[in-house]
């Protein structure tokens, strides 16, 4: 577990949360070890919300740190509570196998609190534009 990564998203989303607009936050630890935070953004179209995984990529790439070496997600589930470790949504998993490739490190909730997962574990076969 990556308790730096952790406190991280979480303070990123405590620090902007609002019911219904901004209650994930994430963080990807980049090539250098820099970290990068993001959170949702919802919207009143609800299909054009964006998730914070892929924000918080936006500023690993705009660094130039790639490729990612970790990530993680949490969820606020309300103003009184912690946010807590989730996994992230196929499209992220995606595009943290895409900047991170194989071998970026997820942590996602486990049955003993959180686990790392890489990130061929999480998308085993993972979309390729050719498939040659």
């Amino acid at each position: 577990m990556d308790s730096e990564l952790l406190a991280a998203a979480s303070a990123a989303v405590e620090a902007v949360y609002r019911p219904g607009w901004h209650f994930v936050g994430a963080a990807v630890r980049g090539a250098s070890g820099a970290v990068y935070t993001g959170v949702n953004l919802q919207a009143y179209v609800s299909r054009i919300a964006v998730c914070a995984e892929p924000i918080a990529l936006g500023q690993s790439v705009m660094a130039a740190d790639g490729p990612i070496m970790r990530a993680v997600a949490v969820y606020k589930p309300d103003a009184q509570l912690p946010p807590v470790v989730c996994s992230p949504c196929g499209m992220c998993r995606e595009m943290l196998h895409d900047y991170g490739g194989e071998a970026v490190e997820v942590v996602v909730p486990g049955d003993a609190g959180p686990e790392v997962m890489t990130g061929r574990d999480l998308l085993p076969v993972k979309y390729v534009r050719d498939s040659r």
